[in-house]
């Protein structure tokens, strides 16, 4: 499988990467990962401010690495996930979805009309995860890759349709 990545979505994923890793060594917390990722600004300030306002509705690609274990299936987890990750990225409440709501929740108010929201979820919890990205106000798919055994839902926010009055202005596109 070919993946070609413009140079936005790939910082956007390098930056999710990073803030993942963040996250897995204590520094931020899960449910203050997506405001962290909408920061461009947050050098030499403490883990977890979030993003300026100056970035709302401006963000194009938001790509958040949410825990999604259900409480009771963390025990369940391989050995070393259990020893060496903080819980906190693990573990996505009663449902495994709890942290995914609060992304997709905050996301419409930073995304740009057309702007994705990115979460991997696990492949039961997707129809789910899809459900509450409509609720939300985005526009829902579900993605997979067999070859990465990885399922992710994509949520993109709805283009601005010009409205009919300034179309008969001859005002907008």
């Amino acid at each position: 499988m070919s993946v070609s990545l413009s140079p936005h979505v790939l910082s956007a994923v390098v930056l999710s990467a990073v803030v993942s890793r963040l996250r897995a060594a204590g520094c931020v917390h899960a449910e203050d990962e997506a405001r962290l990722l909408l920061s461009t600004s947050n050098r030499g300030r403490p883990c977890g401010h979030g993003g300026p306002a100056r970035l709302q509705g401006r963000v194009d690609v938001l790509v958040a690495n949410a825990p999604y274990v259900p409480t009771g299936e963390v025990r369940l987890l391989p050995r070393e996930a259990r020893l060496y990750d903080p819980r906190v990225a693990l573990d996505g409440g009663t449902d495994g979805l709890a942290v995914v709501r609060r992304v997709s929740a905050a996301a419409p108010g930073w995304l740009t009309p057309g702007g994705h929201l990115l979460i991997e979820v696990s492949e039961r919890q997707a129809p789910q995860a899809a459900e509450t990205f409509i609720r939300d106000g985005l526009i829902a798919r579900v993605t997979s890759s067999e070859e990465l055994s990885a399922t992710v839902v994509i949520g993109t926010k709805p283009p601005v349709r010009p409205s009919v009055q300034a179309g008969m202005l001859g005002i907008g596109g």
